[in-house]
């Protein structure tokens, strides 16, 4: 993902397959946004997958670093593919995201 900071907020359009889009809204500006609200401990993240109804894992580390070890269950997606690829993502639930760095 580019260095602004991206939320993602339900489209009103349905894409040649029948499924809800989504838009991605630019918080490039937005003094309010800090992804350090958003972070979870180990704890929070596994009780956020075992209680959601669909959650969505992604690694977003590179592809040799996923081959090496992952989350079970989650979907390699290198950083720099993110961008583009959100938003072909036709889903509702919760996305996790995984980076691996601090």
């Amino acid at each position: 993902m580019s260095q602004s900071a991206q939320n993602i907020v339900p489209g009103e359009k349905l894409n040649s397959n029948g499924v809800f889009m989504f838009e991605l809204k630019d918080l490039t500006d937005d003094n309010d946004f800090n992804a350090s609200d958003y972070r979870l401990n180990p704890r929070e993240y596994f009780e956020k997958r075992r209680t959601s109804k669909r959650p969505y894992v992604y690694d977003l580390r590179s592809s040799e670093a996923y081959e090496l070890e992952n989350i079970p269950g989650s979907h390699n997606l290198p950083n720099e593919h993110f961008e583009t690829s959100i938003y072909q993502m036709p889903f509702a639930g919760d996305i996790l995201l995984y980076d691996g760095e601090d």
